[in-house]
């Protein structure tokens, strides 16, 4: 079984899993993260071999220029990287990324990424009574953690239309409110918006989609007039939410912060317009560990021209997949990537300890075998011709929704 389908479930599940993994076998039970770690190192290795013959030049050259770039830096500035888990990140996350996208079927990695995230859902919460609660309340790497499977589960709402996972979404929702973190907070409503929308788009605006836009229009204006009391309640019993702090405040928006770190790194940039090198940030700046901004990084390391072309390269193709898969299955991982990763990488962390850089390049290049899986049809609007009745099958399958399937 390992070696067949149960092998690409296994490492699918890892993959979006083994941090998390790591970190509850650590928590709980005392067992050292490396340990894990090695035992997927074994196991992504046997995956890569199994699908060795996928593998294209293209893939080759990627690596070989992502490779010298990501080794240069890091024997230049290991010793300026805040800590061991980062080096991880890039030899286990960054590096194997791009690969991981480009040959995992598309149908097992949607079914591993919902895996992933209930497994998420139930261990980030247990993580939230039980440690975060005991500390200060407030957690940036909880709040990002988070934020992926509330999304995951009100997709699984919107396509099942189940109120439980409703239900389980507003509840992680409330402890990314208490956890504080704004960014996360506002990409995982983004995030919402687009699956939303995407999925809305498809339904048949009947008598009840136009009870729940009132009913939620509702809902906001109720909470609009009450915008005073409700705030003076959070602040009393969510003293320690940042989020909440910068709400009662009205800057919710404002970070000192980000604005004294951000007017560094331009002084840099202006000093050396050329760049200072692949992971030179990590020396120039003493505070932070890094730029905190793609943007800044990319102009930082790489220059304003090849950085700016390169961030430039990045957006284009991140904004190109969430166009072109709005309508699949795979929107929920598209969002994901694009708006909660690339968007996160824009205020926080760093692109090369994080996935979704090398996943945005990896999702734009194998759209065409996505939209070709019959399972993972794009749909799109398609109505009847004006003398040529519905089909049956048409009536059955789009009647509620307005669409019918098409494998292009």
């Amino acid at each position: 079984m390992i070696n067949g389908d149960g092998l690409d479930y296994l490492v699918g599940f890892l993959f979006f899993s083994i941090s998390n993994i790591s970190r509850m076998l650590q928590q709980f039970i005392g067992i050292p993260r490396e340990i894990p770690y090695i035992a997927y190192i074994a196991l992504l290795a046997l995956f890569f071999l199994k699908y060795i013959r996928r593998i294209r030049f293209f893939d080759l050259m990627y690596y070989v220029v992502f490779g010298i770039i990501v080794a240069y830096g890091l024997m230049k500035y290991s010793s300026y990287i805040d800590s061991s888990t980062r080096v991880y990140a890039v030899v286990l996350l960054f590096l194997p990324t791009f690969l991981f996208f480009r040959v995992f079927d598309p149908e097992k990695l949607f079914k591993v990424f919902i895996a992933s995230q209930y497994f998420a859902s139930v261990y980030l919460l247990v993580y939230y009574v039980i440690d975060l609660r005991n500390q200060t309340g407030y957690s940036m790497d909880y709040a990002y953690w988070i934020v992926i499977p509330i999304c995951t589960m009100f997709y699984l709402f919107l396509e099942r239309g189940q109120a439980r996972y409703l239900i389980f979404s507003g509840v992680m929702l409330v402890t990314l409110v208490l956890a504080g973190c704004r960014g996360a907070l506002l990409l995982g409503i983004a995030c919402i918006a687009y699956l939303y929308m995407a999925r809305e788009l498809q339904i048949r605006k009947t008598v009840g989609w136009y009870i729940k836009v009132f009913s939620v229009i509702s809902v906001v204006t109720a909470a609009a007039l009450a915008y005073t009391q409700i705030l003076t309640f959070l602040s009393r019993y969510a003293q320690y939410s940042r989020t909440i702090y910068k709400l009662v405040r009205g800057n919710l928006l404002i970070s000192s912060t980000r604005t004294v770190l951000y007017e560094t790194l331009r002084e840099f940039i202006k000093e050396r317009p050329l760049g200072y090198g692949p992971l030179a940030s990590r020396k120039l700046l003493v505070v932070d560990p890094y730029p905190h901004s793609f943007l800044y990084e990319s102009l930082l390391d790489y220059g304003v021209v090849i950085g700016g072309i390169f961030f430039a390269a990045v957006i284009v193709m991140a904004i190109i997949n969430l166009w072109r898969y709005r309508y699949s299955r795979f929107n929920i991982i598209i969002g994901y990537i694009e708006i909660i990763g690339i968007g996160s990488l824009m205020v926080s962390s760093s692109y090369f300890y994080e996935i979704y850089v090398p996943a945005t390049i990896a999702l734009f290049m194998i759209y065409g075998k996505v939209s070709e899986n019959e399972n993972l049809i794009l749909y799109h609007r398609k109505k009847p011709a004006q003398d040529e009745p519905a089909s049956p099958e048409t009536e059955e399958t789009g009647a509620e929704t307005g669409i019918q399937a098409e494998v292009n």
